[in-house]
């Protein structure tokens, strides 16, 4: 979940990327997932000037009301960047308890910011032998050609792209 500081940007009057992007992955956690399924939330870092990402949801069954209520008290901070590459280099990690396939679903406004390849870190989880789903939502992207990356990155990763105007 990208916690930079563009997220902080309105949507509309009084409805901030971040807002939004927690509703989509609250109704994830709450609806769409059952009630067990292994979960990890990660998101980027806190301190300005940043690069790190975070936990905020250790793997473990998935329990829709606690995960709810962590994802909600996700804040985003001005100055942090956006390191896609260091949260994709974290998905071998988080999930090797986790049975199964891995479905990693990135909720992004932006490109990377800290010298990271995503790429890269797709291709080394498929070259893992992962059985690993990469799914980049584009929230709120304008710029044709990082959408364009992201669908490719995507396509690396088994995954898919979704474009989220709103």
């Amino acid at each position: 979940l990208d916690t930079s500081g563009s997220m902080l940007a309105e949507l509309g009057p009084g409805v901030r990327r971040i807002d939004v992007a927690k509703e989509v992955v609250i109704d994830l956690v709450t609806t769409t997932l059952p009630p067990g399924t292994p979960l990890v939330v990660r998101a980027f870092g806190t301190r300005p000037g940043s690069c790190g990402t975070r936990r905020v949801v250790r793997l473990g069954p998935l329990d829709p009301e606690a995960a709810a209520g962590t994802i909600a008290e996700v804040e985003a901070y001005d100055d942090v960047k956006t390191p896609l590459g260091a949260a994709l280099a974290k998905v071998a990690e988080d999930l090797a308890e986790a049975p199964g396939p891995k479905i990693v679903v990135l909720v992004t406004d932006g490109e990377e910011t800290c010298d990271g390849d995503p790429e890269a870190e797709i291709r080394n989880l498929v070259a893992q032998g992962i059985e690993v789903h990469v799914n980049i939502v584009g929230f709120a992207l304008e710029n044709e050609e990082l959408k364009r990356e992201f669908q490719r990155w995507a396509r690396l990763g088994n995954g898919q792209y979704i474009d989220a105007a709103d």
